[in-house]
């Protein structure tokens, strides 16, 4: 049961693509347009347009952040590392609210350096963590290649050494104070870190890319706003005063433009991944059915101990075993578990056979910790497992995942080294009413060692298709 998420709504999503980039462009030329009206029948009212349109623009950005990370949940990864996109921004919305007051209120020409700058510096630690998180995500997929790496952090550092080199000859010829100068080479730096990111994403992008727009727009953001911070600062340092008073409207509208890339970029996100998340869900839910019946004729062929020898095929050849008695149950699970080799597969299927035996799920992980394997479990997805959960976060060798639904039976499932299965349950007494008697079966037959690694394995990829695929 394996899930292609690339083919869902292949063409819905070009077709949106395409649509997104024709709007991204008609906002930037209205953008333009409105400026070059304002400069020619308004010139006065020209730096009240560019300022507007920044801080509109940045709060557009801020908002969307939000709404990304209030649908991916604040707890979760992709909540935390959306989070990180939130502050970067807001603290930029900040400094671009205090530059228009000290330009448009207090009436200061250029307020540079200012304390608008503060906040504008503040803001790279949060963009560079969301940033360079992806090569985390990403190298785990394999996608990012050594080569994109070394070749950006060479090609970005080259220009960057420059720019810091000439702002250094500038100062010493203009006679600009320490404060300007250590602002602008800050700008330098820091864009500097942030481009490497943006070029190693758009280096190592793939034409099949589910999210392919995203990652393109989002890097194009940083690019587009490091020209414009690039830009001012060469203007700044470089330039005389009279001519950058003409030139500097060129650079603050690369700002409302990067930002209007940035919000294009997660609204396309949010619309795309959620038409994804959806569709993984209609997959799921069809697919489901098949795997419940397969986890019912498995359990009921463990249930079923009257095969004769001679009509068992050879595949269903091997060694079987019926315990019934609780004090022989719990030896012959911590023997067989004890000569693990390698590792372990658990699925306990229900919230109630978990209950039932608590205690001896924690004695059981206990002796896994001594044994050093590796160790799988799938647990109901319920808060009264919480504390399961917290134990197992503790272990480096253990890993687990909720499961997607409970299953229908009750049933505790151990495959051990793939050789060798434990299918614990409980069953009604027929002599006590409102009783029930444990049951082990202890099988080596290979049929049915593959089938519960088949149950399992897929019990294990349906929460990662459901949660994981959507928001990476």
């Amino acid at each position: 049961m394996l899930f292609n998420v690339n083919r869902i709504l292949t063409a819905d999503v070009r077709t949106s693509g395409i649509i997104l980039l024709t709007t991204l462009f008609v906002a930037i030329l209205i953008l333009l347009g409105l400026y070059l009206l304002f400069a020619n029948f308004a010139p006065d009212k020209s730096p009240v347009f560019i300022n507007t349109a920044n801080v509109i623009a940045i709060f557009s950005s801020v908002a969307m952040s939000l709404i990304t990370v209030q649908r991916l949940g604040f707890k979760s990864r992709g909540g935390k590392y959306y989070l990180s996109l939130v502050a970067g921004t807001a603290l930029w919305a900040c400094a671009h609210s205090i530059w228009a007051y000290y330009e448009l209120g207090l009436g200061i020409e250029t307020p540079y350096p200012s304390i608008a700058d503060f906040f504008w510096l503040a803001g790279y630690p949060f963009l560079s963590y969301h940033f360079y998180h992806s090569f985390r995500v990403w190298k785990q997929a394999r996608i990012i290649r050594l080569r994109s790496l070394f070749i950006s952090v060479i090609s970005t550092s080259v220009p960057i050494g420059l720019l810091i080199y000439l702002s250094l000859q500038g100062s010493d010829e203009g006679g600009f104070d320490l404060t300007t100068i250590i602002v602008s080479n800050l700008y330098v730096v820091g864009d500097g870190v942030l481009l490497v990111p943006a070029i190693v994403i758009i280096w190592s992008l793939r034409r099949g890319d589910i999210l392919l727009l995203h990652r393109i727009l989002i890097s194009l953001f940083i690019v587009i706003a490091m020209l414009g911070d690039v830009g001012f600062v060469v203007h700044e340092m470089l330039v005389d005063e009279t001519t950058f008073a003409q030139q500097e409207w060129i650079w603050w509208l690369v700002y409302p433009i990067a930002y209007i890339v940035l919000t294009t970029g997660l609204l396309w996100y949010n619309r795309i991944s959620v038409k994804i998340k959806n569709n993984v869900q209609d997959a799921l839910n069809k697919q489901y059915p098949y795997l419940e019946k397969l986890w019912n004729e498995t359990t009921d062929n463990h249930k079923s101990n009257n095969m004769s020898e001679s009509n068992m095929s050879e595949s269903e050849e091997g060694f079987v075993e019926h315990v019934t008695n609780p004090e022989l149950i719990n030896h012959k699970i911590e023997n067989t578990l004890r000569k693990t080799n390698e590792d372990i597969l658990i699925l306990i299927s229900t919230e109630g056979i978990y209950l039932k035996i608590k205690m001896e799920i924690y004695k059981l992980i206990k002796i896994l910790v001594e044994l050093n394997v590796d160790v799988r479990i799938l647990i109901p997805g319920s808060d009264r497992l919480r504390d399961l959960a917290i134990e197992l976060e503790k272990h480096s060798k253990f890993n687990f995942q909720r499961l997607y639904r409970p299953l229908s039976n009750d049933s505790v499932i151990f495959v051990i080294d793939s050789n060798a299965i434990l299918d614990l349950e409980f069953k009604k007494d027929e002599n006590i009413s409102n009783s029930e008697k444990e049951l082990l079966i202890y099988s080596e037959r290979e049929a049915q060692v593959q089938s519960n690694i088949v149950i399992f394995e897929n019990c294990w990829m349906l929460p990662l298709l459901h949660e994981k695929m959507p928001n990476q």
